[in-house]
């Protein structure tokens, strides 16, 4: 989903799951002992935290922008006094803000970037029902005027036209390594420039992202396909080649 997103032009972030009590929200879990009344809960949807970067953009005089994130998001049922109450729900948010853009115009836009998504992922006959997306009676995600929200665990589900088969390399290298870069730069772009250093690098995802003041650690996680006996000098030529682009 990452490479579909990157390939589509959104950029790509990670958020805290953290976020501020509300006192109407009946299924949102409360922190005890938190250390901030301000982060004293943890999200229901990621769109909370997720939005909160349009801002930035817009503060950087960025006119134009799409980004996403793949992460968690947690609830809970009834009185929440049982392990069985608590939710863990996969998803896949993405955002589209264009300024003087109308809202029907963002959502030309965004329903675009959300069947660029589903026709990569080989998912078809999809239909939008009350600001939700069905396959059959097989509920996909949420779509709102300048966003949707798709559940990983029910699109595994989901029918596929071309029967892709998605599995892990057996014969592979996983390297991990940090880059800095300004608080504003996306790292989607940059994710792209390294998947196409090396035709062994078979795949880049963001493993963290820690911010402070106008700089963020981005710590990636490096899928390299191992050749041969060779795979620890092709993993240090990889990383050399990473080093020039970032110098560059």
């Amino acid at each position: 989903m990452r490479d579909t997103a990157v390939k589509l032009g959104l950029h790509e972030h990670i958020t805290e799951s953290l976020v501020s009590h509300k006192a109407n929200a009946a299924d949102q879990i409360l922190l005890q002992n938190s250390q901030s009344a301000e982060k004293d809960a943890l999200r229901t949807t990621m769109y909370e935290t997720l939005y909160t970067l349009i801002d930035t953009y817009k503060k950087h005089q960025i006119k134009e922008v799409g980004i996403f994130e793949l992460g968690n998001v947690y609830t809970k049922a009834g009185s929440g006094n049982k392990l069985e109450d608590f939710k863990e729900t996969r998803v896949f948010e993405a955002i589209y803000w264009q300024q003087d853009k109308s809202p029907y115009e963002t959502s030309k836009t965004v329903k675009e970037f959300l069947a660029g998504m589903l026709f990569d992922l080989g998912v078809n006959n999809v239909r939008y029902e009350n600001a939700k997306i069905y396959q059959q009676d097989l509920e996909l995600g949420l779509i709102k005027y300048d966003s949707f929200t798709l559940f990983t665990e029910n699109l595994l589900k989901a029918a596929r036209q071309n029967g892709r088969i998605v599995k892990e390399l057996d014969n592979a290298i996983v390297e991990d390594i940090t880059i800095e870069l300004d608080t504003a730069t996306p790292a989607g772009p940059l994710i792209s420039k390294i998947r196409n250093l090396d035709k062994n690098i078979k795949h880049v995802e963001v493993v963290s992202e820690y911010a402070k003041a106008d700089k963020k650690a981005v710590s990636l996680r490096l899928t390299i396909n191992r050749v041969g006996d060779s795979g620890s000098d092709l993993a240090a030529d990889i990383k050399t080649k990473i080093k020039n682009l970032l110098d560059l």
